[in-house]
This record gives structure tokens, C-alpha cells and sequence, in this order.
């Protein structure tokens, strides 16, 4: 989306002249919804579309659709301009008028809040599945690196647990050796 300033900026220059809270209810529709208005040459800069789905497993693949030009979204942005630009004093709508634009956003705000929460348990539920599918993978993963340890591999703590011990019996060795030559441990290794 562009910025927040932009948009109003659009939404205000696309609003001037208009005399009624109607007026102006009819003008945001247009802007926001007609195909090829305001909304879509001045606030929204996506991609029209969708994110082609996204394989997880063999079996589990997630298709994330949403995007801000989804109608729910722009039913949303529509009531909070509504509100904006009730208040707006270039706008110069009679305190009536303004009052009537207000509870007719806060209504359509309302409602555009309920189908938000709708898309938002729809989002909920794919990242559920997007984190049991993550599960499965790590515990997959895991899986398969023990059967390669066990195949090929070998224990990094044994492995060390050897080598300290082959290291002890280095020093106990080089010991023995110094103590019945008296020599030093460089001319232990000659």
C-alpha cells in the first residue's frame, strides 16, 4: 500500500466539491471499489495475483491468498477515511452532515472488523498447519541424521571420550618412558 499520507491525500483531492455525508459515501465507494478507480491506481501497489501454493510435504501444501486489495480490507480502509475526512475542515461539511458520515464509518467499521476477524482466524489456521508441517519436517530431519549416525557415523561425545583416553595413555606412556631413560620428551620422540 502507499503511505497512509498518500492515500489521503488521493481520497481528498478525489472528495473536493462534494456537499453531503452521501455524496461523500458515494465518491469513497467509487474510489475504493470500482475496478481501475483510486484505490487501485493510487493506494494499492501489489501484485493482482495470488501466491501460488506453497508445497510443505508430500502431503501438506498452503495456499496464502490474502492481499490488500482483498474487499475486507478495503471495507476497513474506507470506514477509517469515512472518519478522517468527516473531521476534515476542507471538506467543509456541515456539522450535521460530518456527524451523520462518522456513524455511518463507525458502522461500516464495525462490520468490516467482524470479516477482518474472520480473515484472521483463516490466517491462524494456515500458520497451524504451517507449524505442524514445520514439526513433522524438524522431527523427520532428526529422525533421518540418527539413522545416518547409526549407518555411517560415529558419536562425537564417544568419539571424545576416546580420544582423552588415548591421550591419557600418551602422558602415562611418555611418563614410564622418562622415568626409566631420564630423558626429555623431545628426545622421546628422536
Amino acid at each position: 500500500l502507499a503511505s497512509a499520507d498518500d492515500l489521503l491525500a488521493s481520497v481528498t483531492a478525489a472528495l473536493v466539491g462534494a456537499a453531503d455525508a452521501t455524496e461523500v459515501a458515494a465518491r469513497l465507494d467509487t474510489w475504493f471499489d470500482a475496478p481501475g478507480g483510486g484505490f487501485e491506481m493510487h493506494a494499492y501497489l501489489g501484485s493482482a495475483e495470488d501466491l501460488a501454493p506453497q508445497q510443505l510435504t508430500d502431503h501438506v501444501s498452503v495456499t496464502l491468498s490474502l492481499r490488500a486489495d482483498d474487499p475486507e480490507f478495503r471495507a476497513g480502509m474506507k470506514a477509517l477515511v469515512a472518519a478522517i475526512v468527516a473531521a476534515d475542515p476542507d471538506l467543509n461539511l456541515p456539522d450535521a452532515e460530518a456527524r451523520d458520515l462518522q456513524s455511518g464509518s463507525g458502522e461500516a467499521l464495525a462490520t468490516a472488523m467482524h470479516s477482518l476477524t474472520s480473515l484472521r482466524a483463516g490466517l491462524g489456521t494456515t500458520e497451524a498447519r504451517i507449524e505442524t508441517a514445520l514439526d513433522r519436517i524438524g522431527s523427520d530431519r532428526d529422525s533421518a541424521d540418527l539413522s545416518r549416525l547409526r549407518l555411517i557415523g560415529s558419536d562425537e561425545y564417544e568419539d571424545a571420550i576416546k580420544l582423552q583416553a588415548a591421550q591419557l595413555q600418551l602422558e602415562s606412556l611418555y611418563s614410564v618412558i622418562v622415568t626409566q631413560r631420564r630423558m626429555s620428551f623431545l628426545e622421546a620422540l628422536r
